[in-house]
């Protein structure tokens, strides 16, 4: 859209109009969409959160367009270049900008907090989103000076100065569409140096097969089915908790879960009192009431998924001892949630031994002695990750060195450290490193540090 010069107003209206159409569609779309998402989940907080969302979304965009507008308009209007410049950013942009950010921030964190409170949201989440309204709107006041100041300089023809290299162009790319169209282009593009992906083993596969013909680097964190490996001397409540933790936190949905709960027999029968008892603590629902601490599955496809593979084990054989059976009275019947489900008895040759469920599902089998727990452990083409529980130290750093995956937890599970470490998907879990380290290449440089010196022939 061609700009007019010399016009604040049409300056203004050039820029803003435009961004305010296209946000009065986004607001429709995303309140529908959000209060959708909170009658499934059974959150009505959920909806007036992303209802807010939607609303204060369109406040910000009008006063960013805002922003935009008045800095190309005054920027034209405004004599030389060199009076644009230090005029319009000194005496304009940045007091404009910041009035109108303090404003808006306290104009969107009190609307905020009216609308969420009318529709009913429990105190804790009105806190909360106060919080998050006085750093988003802090944000934006940022925004609006720089995208002020930044439309004042490319106006008056400056495209080199360092105000506009505080974001520069094409350091983050969003890229949308379908895999084979996208994703085959990015991998096979000689301009793309590395590519990290995390998903299936199938697409890992089709990543792997297209990037060949450039010899590029890649990075892929695949499927998992890691075991958790508790033997006889542990404390008995205390692991059992761990055991449950480790396939329900996130209610199962983390690549490293572990699923595969392997008992020494001679406790076997009292750790699963203690699981059974564990699970019964975990509380389902809303992820804004802090009582709940099992949140619901990604969408209803992957819940009929996981449904799926809990039906399987019944069939093939695996004794449930808890779960296994949808909701059917309220918000938790509506939505997504799976309760957690433990099945003892399980065998290797079964589907949810060897399969990743990704869900709240647990799958105990016992065994004997610590060799028989380390074929049990490598029983799968998974190698992402596993557990080992004991207090004999010495046994912990054999087995942990036996099982194959790229990361072991030894009387814990999950790592605060699991981002930064150099964990590796062995097997069919991956390829490359994972953390930041999969980033990085290297390279060595031999330098002479002896003068005159000559080869040795």
């Amino acid at each position: 859209m061609p700009m007019l010069e010399g016009n604040l107003f049409s300056g203004i209206v050039n820029f803003t109009v435009p961004i305010i159409l296209t946000s009065l569609l986004q607001l429709l779309f995303n309140a529908a969409d959000l209060v959708v998402v909170g009658q499934f989940c059974g959150s009505m907080s959920v909806a007036a959160v992303g209802a807010t969302g939607a609303l204060t979304n369109l406040m910000v965009n009008f006063f960013i367009g805002l922003s935009i507008g008045t800095g190309v308009a005054v920027a034209h209007g405004i004599g030389s270049r060199e009076d644009r410049e230090v005029h319009c950013i000194v005496h304009t942009a940045l007091p404009l900008s910041l009035v109108s950010g303090l404003v808006l921030t306290v104009l969107g964190v009190a609307f905020s907090r009216t609308f969420l409170h009318w529709m009913g949201t429990p105190d804790t989440v009105l806190a909360l989103s106060a919080v998050y309204m006085e750093i988003y709107f802090g944000g934006v006041t940022f925004t609006m000076i720089y995208n002020f100041s930044a439309a004042i300089l490319r106006a008056a023809g400056d495209t080199k100065s360092p105000l506009l290299f505080l974001f520069i162009a094409g350091v983050v790319n969003v890229v949308t569409g379908s895999g084979p169209e996208v994703g085959n282009n990015l991998v096979e593009s000689d301009l793309v140096d590395m590519v990290s992906m995390t998903g299936g083993t199938a697409t890992g596969r089709e990543i792997i097969t297209h990037s060949a013909k450039l010899v590029k680097d890649i990075a892929l964190e695949l499927g998992g089915k890691s075991p958790n490996i508790f033997f006889e001397d542990v404390d008995i409540e205390q692991a059992a908790r761990f055991a449950v933790y480790g396939f329900t936190n996130h209610a199962g949905q983390i690549c490293v879960s572990g699923t595969r709960v392997l008992v020494q027999r001679s406790i076997y029968q009292r750790f699963l009192e203690a699981m059974v008892a564990a699970a019964g603590r975990l509380v389902p629902g809303d992820g804004f009431d802090p009582n709940a601490n099992l949140n619901t599955l990604i969408s209803k496809a992957h819940a009929a998924t996981v449904w799926d593979y809990i039906e399987s084990g019944k069939r093939e054989g695996a004794r449930l001892l808890c779960g296994g059976v949808p909701y059917t009275e309220g918000p938790l019947a509506q939505g997504n949630f799976v309760p957690v489900t433990i099945f003892a008895d399980v065998t290797p040759n079964m589907t949810i031994f060897q399969e990743e469920i990704f869900g709240p599902v647990g799958c105990v089998t016992p065994f004997d002695t610590e060799e028989e727990a380390i074929a049990l452990a490598n029983g799968t083409t998974y190698g992402l990750a596993g557990g080992v529980f004991t207090k004999d130290i010495k046994r912990a750093i054999r087995v942990a060195d036996k099982v194959k995956s790229g990361q072991i937890y030894v009387n814990n599970y999950f790592s605060k450290g699991m981002i930064e470490s150099p964990g590796t998907g062995w097997k069919e879990s991956g390829l490359g490193i994972a953390g930041i380290h999969k980033y990085m290449i290297s390279k060595t440089v031999f330098l002479e540090t002896i003068d005159d010196v000559l080869p040795p022939v």
